[in-house]
């Protein structure tokens, strides 16, 4: 009897941890505020999507170093600029039929570098109601640089390499955003890494439409058409243009509409859960 009893209480244990925990830790949405530590994961949905987040840093605290008692949470995944993107069968009654290109929300930045109208925030916005735990964090971009650092230093970047232009107050909270420069640089070791990779792995990031990703920060000023992003392919944190220039030539260009207007800069979103 005590050996049935011992291996159905074995069983239990086993079922909890395989099915059980994973779930409350993907999902936990809604859940009371718990203590988290560097490399728990949770599962959200954007777009309709699921991705897996990572915690990164058990005390976060935003750009004005105002720690808010919560866990930073970044993608373990680029999503890529072509995401949402698709081809709708039109049939005009005065012309061909024929498949149309439609665009997706961040086959660019904005049309600006002002990450607060961006067509990436207004994406992100779109999805916080996934996000009701979250905390909401100050983004207000009050600083813009310039230059680039070197590449393929990765994660042993220098932020000397970048000067710094105040650019005022601004008033700007999400639940969901992407990272700045400052916080690029404070979380360097964790920029090319993904999937809980222990060493930077890029090389799984990279497509046709995700060979860098998105940060909040300006290159010169807000109103100019150049942001930072962290490139995947040189190993840097660099200036891009916030949109594609439409491209009129080159093989395939002609059939292709969605290379002619999506870039090559993803978005990789973080979160703050509240930290017990």
């Amino acid at each position: 009897m005590f050996k049935k009893r011992k291996a159905w209480h074995l069983a239990l244990r086993v079922w909890l941890c395989l099915f059980l925990i994973p779930a409350v830790r993907a999902f936990g949405a809604g859940t009371a505020a718990r203590h988290w530590n560097i490399g728990d994961t949770v599962i959200r949905r954007i777009d309709g999507k699921d991705y897996r987040f990572r915690c990164i840093d058990q005390n976060y605290a935003d750009h004005m170093d105002v720690h808010r008692n919560g866990a930073l949470f970044l993608c373990d995944e680029v999503i890529p600029a072509n995401t949402g993107s698709r081809y709708e069968f039109e049939m005009p009654e005065d012309g061909p039929h024929d498949y149309v290109y439609v665009p997706g929300p961040i086959v660019r930045f904005g049309s600006s570098a002002d990450y607060k109208y961006s067509s990436v925030r207004g994406w992100l916005s779109r999805s916080e109601s996934g996000f009701a735990d979250a905390i909401m964090v100050n983004t207000g971009v009050e600083r813009a640089y310039q230059g680039s650092t070197k590449a393929e230093y990765w994660e042993q970047l220098l932020q000397d390499d970048l000067a710094p232009l105040y650019l005022g107050s601004q008033k700007m909270e999400d639940r969901l955003f992407i990272l700045s420069v400052d916080e690029a640089y404070r979380y360097r070791n964790w920029l090319w890494k993904f999937h809980g990779a222990k060493k930077r792995n890029p090389e799984t990031q990279i497509g046709e439409f995700c060979k860098g990703y998105w940060l909040r920060t300006p290159c010169g000023k807000a109103e100019g058409t150049e942001i930072y992003i962290v490139d995947l392919v040189n190993g840097n944190i660099r200036p891009e243009k916030v949109s594609v220039r439409e491209q009129k030539s080159g093989k395939g260009m002609e059939q292709d509409e969605e290379i002619k207007v999506t870039g090559t800069t993803g978005v990789r979103p973080a979160f703050v859960l509240p930290q017990r």
